[in-house]
């Protein structure tokens, strides 16, 4: 379907976490129509049958400020429905042109939308989505970079925590926090009493175990465990920054065992 195609309706949406919020005008009729929608996927669907059946299963534009996203994927499943993506900074300039404070809310960008798409129809590129597979793909790779983010973040936090009270396992696990040895070792030997009361070989046959097996790392990790001093022996200061270590090493572990998961279904 072209941008040339004659629509029984153009629509503006204004897309956010809450409500969206519709600005209607009917091809046949002057009369315009505001109308404010829940962010449910129940009531996007009934309202989207309801358009079906108003207008016959004609051709209708909806204007939307984005090209990806939960409700573009679920719109993009309707066959009578053409979307046009505008471009963030387009929108501001048009609103600019009848607001000189650049004001913005909901309402007002909805029938913004619907206007630009009604009167510069010809001047905009409808959305044509990519197939399932690609979409799928693409969602993978952006949950997978959320939770590598997030995966970050606590690993710097956990790097912050031990320094306060256990510096030598952050000394010990250095570049591999980010691996499950890390979390396991934390769950193990969460402070330096527990870590120094453990056996030499004990400590060996962990790090073999995940395969960090190299001889002279391992008797240089055993050597700085044997001659540590604790950083302070205040309860005070270990327990809540203990806690904390251990909180942030758990959900750095389930955010992996997430991702893997994800790729790991997909690849299936």
């Amino acid at each position: 379907m072209t941008t040339n195609t004659t629509f029984k309706a153009t629509i503006g949406l204004d897309w956010a976490d809450q409500k969206h919020d519709l600005w209607i005008q009917p091809a046949d009729s002057p009369k315009h129509e505001h109308r404010v929608l829940e962010q449910t996927p129940e009531a996007l669907h009934s309202w989207v049958a309801q358009m079906r059946q108003r207008f016959q299963n004609g051709p209708i534009a909806i204007a939307v400020e984005t090209s990806r996203g939960p409700i573009i994927s679920a719109l993009t499943a309707y066959d009578f429905i053409v979307l046009f993506p505008s471009n963030p900074k387009a929108l501001k300039d048009y609103r600019a042109a009848f607001a000189v404070s650049g004001a913005k809310d909901d309402r007002t960008d909805a029938q913004l939308l619907e206007e630009f798409v009604r009167l510069h129809q010809n001047k905009l590129r409808a959305l044509h989505p990519d197939d399932e597979l690609t979409r799928k793909i693409g969602g993978l790779s952006e949950k997978r970079r959320s939770l590598v983010d997030h995966r970050t973040v606590l690993v710097n936090q956990l790097h912050s925590a031990l320094k306060t009270y256990y510096p030598l396992a952050d000394m010990l696990l250095g570049r591999e926090m980010n691996s499950p040895m890390a979390s396991a070792f934390l769950a193990r030997w969460p402070e330096l009493s527990a870590l120094q009361t453990a056996k030499a070989q004990t400590i060996r046959e962990f790090f073999y175990k995940h395969n960090s097996r190299s001889e002279d790392k391992i008797q240089e990790r055993l050597e700085a465990i044997k001659n540590a001093q604790p950083l302070t022996t205040d309860r005070a200061l270990i327990e809540p920054s203990l806690r904390g270590a251990q909180r942030r090493s758990n959900r750095k572990a389930r955010l992996d065992c997430a991702a893997l998961l994800a790729m790991t279904n997909f690849l299936g």
